[in-house]
This record gives structure tokens, C-alpha cells and sequence, in this order.
């Protein structure tokens, strides 16, 4: 008698262990009238059998189902999730479309305005020379005695050491001056006679005479 009333008051335990907190005695319990929970002989332990079977250390208990209770009021919202995972690789490259159809002709554009000149150009080649002029006329006679052009010769058979100087004569000066001599004379000197009034030449003959000749180029006018 005492073992009977312990089955049934596990039962009964059982029983209200189902109806009150279903999420630890049926969890996956299937749409059967009944379900069978399997308790261990030697320690209580309690567990359910959705296979309806219980190793024969354990005492079956069958257990008949019982009306669905009222639905419970709604959880509080979860948390936030984590973020989401890492981009993405960048997909390949799509094939490259047909080319599109010409557009249409547009209005032309009005006349800019004009631009800058270049730079001048490198110049052409030196053209042919032009044909000779006519020969203008004469010109007016010149101022007597200005600029008149003089040479003065003056011939020699001097012998060693020997200085000659042909002169301008008066209101005449040298301009300038030179001299003729064979390859014997040795010239020391040639140059503009004291006050420009004539040309000196100094020269030596170590053979004996010979032919010297002094030049004088004078024009009228004085010394400066």
C-alpha cells in the first residue's frame, strides 16, 4: 500500500511538474494524448522518454496530456545583435556593354574670336643683287688744296748708317709713308719726320752703295 501511494503522489508530482513548467518536463514532447516519464529506481532521478520506452532501471510512468494553458505574457526585447560581419570582396568586373548608337549631329558653334599673331618668321634668304644703277652726276669740285694727296720720292746711293727723310714741303704734312730698297740695306728705322713735315728712313749698307728710296703720302694742312 505504501508503494502504491508513492507512485501515485510521484505521479501526481510529475503531473503538475508538466502543467506548470513544461520547458523542463516535455520539451519536444510530440502531439500524443499521453507521454511517459521514466524515473530511476535507485535516486528519483526524472527525465522524459519521448521514445515512450525506459531502461529497466527505471520505473515507467505514463502521464496523460492535458489542455493547452493560457499563453504567458511576452518577453522583454533581446538585446541588440552584433554587428554585421566584414564587407565583402568587390565582385569581378561585368563584360563590357555593346557600344551605343552615334548621337545626334549638334548646332554648330559660333565664330571665336581671333587669335594672336605668330611670331615673325626666320628671314628668307639674301635675294640676287639688282642690276646696276645709272651713274649719277658729278659732284660739286671740292675746296682747293683740302685733303690733296702728295708722295714725295726722294732716290739715295748712301752708303752705311745712313738717314734720309723725303719731305712734304710748306703747308703739307705726312700722312704716312714707306720705302724701296734691294735685299742688301738692312732698315733700322721708317717713320714720320719731326712735325709730321715729311718721311725718315734709317738704313745700313755693309756692301757699298746702293739705290734707296723714301716715300712720303702728305696733304695739305698743318700738324696737330
Amino acid at each position: 500500500m505504501v508503494r502504491k501511494n508513492l507512485k501515485l503522489a510521484l505521479v501526481a508530482s510529475i503531473a503538475t511538474v508538466t502543467i506548470a513548467a513544461p520547458g523542463i518536463a516535455i520539451a519536444g514532447a510530440t502531439t500524443a494524448t499521453t507521454i511517459t516519464i521514466c524515473v530511476n529506481k535507485t535516486n528519483g532521478v526524472v527525465h522524459f522518454a519521448p521514445s515512450g520506452k525506459c531502461a529497466s532501471s527505471q520505473t515507467a510512468v505514463v502521464v496523460g496530456k492535458g489542455a493547452a494553458g493560457v499563453a504567458g505574457a511576452a518577453g522583454a526585447a533581446g538585446a541588440a545583435g552584433a554587428a554585421g560581419g566584414p564587407q565583402g570582396l568587390q565582385g569581378i568586373q561585368g563584360q563590357r556593354g555593346p557600344q551605343g548608337l552615334p548621337g545626334v549631329n549638334g548646332a554648330q558653334g559660333v565664330d571665336g574670336p581671333q587669335g594672336l599673331g605668330g611670331p615673325q618668321g626666320v628671314a628668307g634668304p639674301v635675294g640676287p643683287a639688282g642690276a646696276a644703277g645709272a651713274v649719277g652726276p658729278a659732284g660739286p669740285a671740292g675746296a682747293a688744296g683740302v685733303n690733296a694727296l702728295l708722295m714725295v720720292t726722294s732716290p739715295s746711293n748712301s752708303t752705311i748708317g745712313t738717314t734720309i727723310t723725303a719731305t712734304c714741303g710748306a703747308g703739307k704734312v705726312a700722312t704716312g709713308g714707306g720705302f724701296s730698297v734691294p735685299a742688301v740695306i738692312n732698315v733700322t728705322n721708317s717713320g714720320p719726320h719731326a712735325g709730321d713735315t715729311g718721311w725718315d728712313l734709317t738704313f745700313q749698307n755693309n756692301t757699298g752703295l746702293a739705290p734707296v728710296t723714301v716715300t712720303a703720302i702728305c696733304v695739305v694742312g698743318t700738324a696737330s
